[in-house]
Formats: C-alpha cells, structure tokens, sequence
C-alpha cells in the first residue's frame, strides 16, 4: 500500500470557545485520517506560545482548522508567508475568523494559502489532493528519467525539466534499446496479455506485430530496471522507421505498472504526470488536442498511448494499426467516464495551463484519428483555451486544477487557470 501524505493538523480557536468546539476538531481529524497520516496536536492552539510547542518538523502539507471565530490574530500568526491550507466549517462563525486572517495577510503582503469550506461529512478533497500533491513534488527528487535520443529541441526541454522541476534526467542512445531488443525475452505474448487484460481486448493486429510490440516492452522495462529508470522516453518517430512498429502498447503497459511511458520525447511532460498520477492514484494519459467544438464547450482528445488501468466498467481494449503510419500495435481504450483535469506545459515563458472537464464519450472509433479517442466537456471558455494552450495535455480523472496552481507556484512556473468545473 502506498505511504500516505503527512499533514501537519493545527487545530485553532479562541479561549471563548475551547470547550464547545473540541468535539468538532476530534472529527475533522478522523475525516482527514481516512486518506492521510495526520500529524501534530490533537489539543487545541489558541495562541501563538501554544503553537511553539508543536515540534513536528517533516509534513508535505501545513493544515490550520479554524474551529471558531475569534482566532484569526492566531491564524495570522502562523499561517503568515506559508503555502498552507485554512480549513473553514459551517459552524461556530469559522469561516469568518478564516476569511479575517486572509484579510489580515493579504493587507500585509504575506498570504500564500489556500482557504477550504467544507463540512464535517466528508474529507476536503482540495486538502487530500495538494496532499498527494506536495508529496509527489518532494519525491521528485528521487526521480530519474531516461531520454534515448536527444536532438536540439529535446535538450531545451531537458535543460527546463531540470530546472523546474528537479529531476534527474540521463541521456542514452537509441541503440541501447534497440541491442536489448535482440536478446531472447518474449515467448508466449497472447497469454501474458490474457494474464493482464483477462477477456477484456481484442485483437485487429497480426500475431507477428503484437510480438514485436511486447517485445519492446520487454526491452524497455529491462533496460529501466537495469538503469534505475522510473520514466523512460524517446522520439516514436524513430522507431517506426527503424523496426517498422509503434512503442505505443509498451508505453500503455509501463503505465499500468508505474513507471512512465512517455510520448514523443515530451521529457518535459514526465515529472507532471508523475504528479498527477500520484495526486489522483491513477495512471495517467499523455493526449493530443484534436478538434474543438466551441458551440457544446468539448473537445476531442486522442492518442494511442492510454493506460489499460483507465479502461471504464464496460467495453474491452483493442489492438489496433497506428492511425498515422498503418504499422503494429496502438490502443483503443475504453476510458471511463468521469471528472478531469487537464494540464499543458508551455515552455516560453513558463507557464502551467489547467482545466477541469468531463469525459462524455470514449472509444469513438474515429478512423482517422488518434485510437484512443474522448470527448471532453470543459468548464470555462473553449475558445480561450483553444487560444492559449498547446497540443499535448496531461489528463488525469478529479478535479484538482487549483492544487496545480499551488504546485506551478511552488516551482516558478506561472499558473494559467482557464476553468474549474462545477459540480
């Protein structure tokens, strides 16, 4: 089971009303232990000398639950020029002691949180999520990506990869995958298919592309495991003209096991999806922006590259030729439906676009197309998204937009949010 993320839990409030909202801090800290490891004092702060005793030092997120009113000159004090969370309730006039402090901080230049209304029913999912998230950025570090050929514009990306988000990146030639691919390493590939999919693909490739395409998964996974790589990417392109196939089903299987797979050299697309695969616990999918319809506010993505894990209920996975160069093996994957966040990187001048939506549709079946296929409606205007992103989007099911905005600020990226979906 993964490690959870560790919260630092400050439960705040007045003296006036210590007794009556002990009780509630009690449940806000359950609610949050279902998803987190919550750390710090399970007493209640009610001044500033009260917090220096809280000596807890490791946590990736910094949480004040404002228990009553007459506690923002606390909030203040702690909270001041901190990335942390002020959680509010509806009760016992939380949410304007909250709003007070934010007043207070902003008027001083100091407010770098983020206030969170919620209820004491359920977990604060934008709590949870930045959680995981913070979590993901500071596991980064550990992070090492492998890049097989690198022309002049992957260098760039490298070079913006490293300074963002701090990864390791190391650079291989491409031949290092192709030598791995001539040692022996498939036999029976429909049963170890039949072992990952069960019953739930279909084949309309021929028997020899499908080996040639496990295969090279195999390669790749070797040579990650040898190298200590958790993400490995390359140019397609050269691939398919050098042994006549697609890496697409290998990529689609790294993901189902939580390495990355990467598309297209996009080096610089690696540690964001590494964090919204940890933020949402889901693989995630590298997709292209391939039509925009501005009157019903969707927009088609598509790509061959999708995680078998993100298939839905019903429907079943099927091989197919790539769309582009009629060689073996891409993915038809039936996503799911649900909520979205979508993600671009834009290098100059550096720049997180994020929008929420919801898959309506997959597994169109669109000919010349990309074979995963969705449509997506979006929260927000689609005609400014059009205008202001790019083709690649990291897609991940929740709604955490705002948690990549606190990430992109954290790491000097500027935040471009274009839409957060009402539910």
């Amino acid at each position: 089971m993964k490690e959870k993320p560790k919260i630092l839990f400050v439960p705040v409030a007045s003296k006036l009303h210590e007794k009556k909202i002990f009780k509630a801090t009690l449940e806000m800290r359950k609610i949050l232990e279902r998803k987190l490891d919550v750390l710090g004092p399970k007493k209640l702060v009610l001044s500033l000398k009260d917090f220096s005793r809280v000596k807890v030092k490791d946590f990736d997120l910094g949480v004040v639950f404002v228990g009553s009113g007459g506690a923002s000159k606390t909030i203040t004090n702690i909270a001041s020029n901190k990335d942390w969370f002020i959680v509010a309730y509806d009760e016992n006039n939380s949410l304007p002691s909250a709003l007070s402090a934010k007043e207070k901080m902003v008027s001083m230049g100091k407010w770098r949180g983020k206030i969170v209304y919620t209820n004491l029913q359920e977990e604060p999912k934008d709590v949870v999520y930045a959680a995981y998230g913070f979590k993901a950025l500071k596991t980064l570090k550990k992070v090492r990506i492998g890049v097989f050929g690198a022309g002049k514009n992957t260098w760039e990306k490298i070079k913006f990869t490293k300074k963002y988000f701090g990864v390791k990146v190391k650079v291989f030639p491409l031949k290092k995958l192709f030598s791995t691919l001539k040692e022996k390493l498939a036999e029976n590939v429909e049963d170890e298919l039949k072992r990952r999919l069960g019953e739930k693909w279909v084949c309309k490739v021929s028997r020899e592309d499908l080996v040639k395409a496990f295969r090279f998964y195999l390669a790749m996974k070797k040579v990650m495991e040898e190298e200590g790589l958790d993400c490995i990417t390359f140019d397609c392109f050269k691939y398919l003209k050098s042994l006549g196939g697609t890496p697409c089903l290998p990529f689609s299987l790294l993901n189902d096991e939580n390495f990355l797979g990467v598309c297209e050299n996009e080096v610089s697309y690696a540690p964001l999806m590494f964090i919204m695969r940890e933020i949402s616990g889901k693989p995630v999918w590298l997709a292209n922006l391939a039509k925009v319809d501005f009157q019903n506010n969707t927009v088609l993505l598509t790509h061959c590259t999708a995680a078998t894990k993100l298939s839905g209920k019903d429907g079943k996975v099927i091989l197919k030729p790539h769309f582009e160069s009629g060689l073996g093996v891409s993915l038809d994957v039936p996503l799911g439906r649900g909520f979205v966040t979508l993600a671009h990187l834009r290098l100059k001048p550096p720049t997180l676009i994020v929008v929420e939506g919801e898959i309506l549709r997959s597994q169109l079946g669109l000919k010349n197309e990309c074979r995963s296929q969705a449509y997506v409606r979006l929260d927000g205007d689609v005609k400014r998204f059009f205008e202001e992103t790019g083709n690649h989007h990291v897609v991940g099911y929740g709604l955490y937009g705002l948690t990549l905005a606190l990430i992109s600020e954290k790491i000097g990226l500027k935040p471009l949010v274009l839409g957060l979906y009402k539910q």
